[in-house]
């Protein structure tokens, strides 16, 4: 119920108060991998709560399951790596983008935007250069769509 209060909050436009029921409905969990952890890292992520979001979002990735689907793993990466880089970790940004890329090396953005966080050039143009790598094989054809 504290879920569907936080959706419709939401849906209305009101922060605060989707914020406030998601955070309620986590506490009662009391567990970062459930669905209430998850979605309240959602809501976090929304709003813009960067720190909070992103211990979430670090736990939810640390607990992921095996069999969990690897588009989820990806869309978690790429929002630790945003969230990473909004309170200034560069370092976590960059692991997050090491870890998508490991998941699938095609995505472009990615590759770009660990160029950009890297300091050291050398490895830089390694990671660009596996990315181009990746991209020439012919798994990267039809899964995602083009490179």
């Amino acid at each position: 119920m504290l879920r569907e209060a936080a959706e419709l909050s939401r849906v209305q436009g009101e922060s605060g108060a989707a914020i406030r029921a998601a955070r309620r409905a986590h506490e009662l969990t009391l567990d970062d991998a459930s669905i209430a952890g998850a979605f309240l890292a959602e809501i976090l992520y929304v709003y813009g709560a960067s720190a909070e979001a992103l211990a979430l979002h670090r736990a939810l990735l640390a607990k992921l399951p095996l069999e969990t689907e690897e588009r989820e793993a990806i869309t978690i990466c790429r929002r630790l790596a945003e969230l990473s880089e909004d309170v200034g970790d560069r370092t976590g940004a960059i692991a997050a983008l090491d870890r998508l890329l490991a998941l699938w090396p095609h995505d472009a953005e990615a590759a770009d935007r660990r160029f950009g966080l890297e300091r050291d050039r050398a490895r830089a143009v390694s990671a660009l250069a596996e990315h181009g790598r990746a991209c020439r094989s012919s798994g990267c054809r039809g899964l995602f769509g083009p490179c």
